[in-house]
């Protein structure tokens, strides 16, 4: 039996158990117990009193810290418990995912945007250009040149399902016999090249 198989048995297997309720409260118990920190004790008395929207709402700010060993434990107090599905939210956790991922996404174009047009930001002088250019340099040393014929001749099957194929039919075969799709950003890679 192949890893992955057994690995999804065992998954399974996993969703059919459910821990005892008092088991698993004091489990929680002992290992905030085992941070001693203030913030341990605080995400345990929300615990024990259902006050999980506040554990679920609580934001870590490391500068609030004065050593490497106090940040360590009030981090993991903190996200203890952040994908623990037995807590009682009133938020719908796949929303606060996707307003999460867009935030990140917007910030990643600001990114983006702010390093196509550097000549416009007043503070992109002296040593920011100069570690800018470093920058663009090492990519392009460890990058190298651009060999579109290079780029499709290496090109292959990827492990795993698409968007159009699922996970059980996903085989070097039956991609090749089926649609596989490109998302539309990546078509203006392939005109050159057909």
């Amino acid at each position: 039996m192949s890893y992955d198989k057994y690995g999804r048995q065992f998954l399974k297997g996993l969703t059919k158990y459910r821990v005892d309720s008092k088991l698993e409260a004091r489990a929680i118990e002992a290992i905030l117990q085992s941070l001693d920190c203030p913030r341990s004790l605080a995400v345990w008395l929300m615990y024990k009193n259902d006050e999980h929207q506040q554990i679920a709402d609580l934001e870590f700010v490391p500068q609030h810290y004065n050593s490497f060993e106090e940040v360590r434990d009030a981090y993991a107090a903190t996200k203890l418990l952040s994908k623990f599905t037995g807590l009682n939210l009133s938020t719908d956790l796949a929303e606060v995912a996707l307003q999460k991922f867009q935030k990140y996404e917007d910030l990643c174009k600001q990114s983006n945007d702010r390093f196509r047009s550097l000549s416009d930001d007043p503070n992109y002088t002296g040593p920011t250009v100069w570690l800018h250019d470093a920058i663009i340099r090492k990519i392009s040393e460890v990058l190298g040149e651009f060999d579109a014929e290079e780029f499709a001749s290496s090109a292959d099957w990827g492990p795993g399902a698409s968007t159009l194929i699922k996970r059980k039919d996903a085989s070097s075969s039956r991609k090749f016999q089926r649609e596989a799709g490109i998302t539309l950003t990546s078509t203006p890679c392939f005109h050159p090249i057909s």
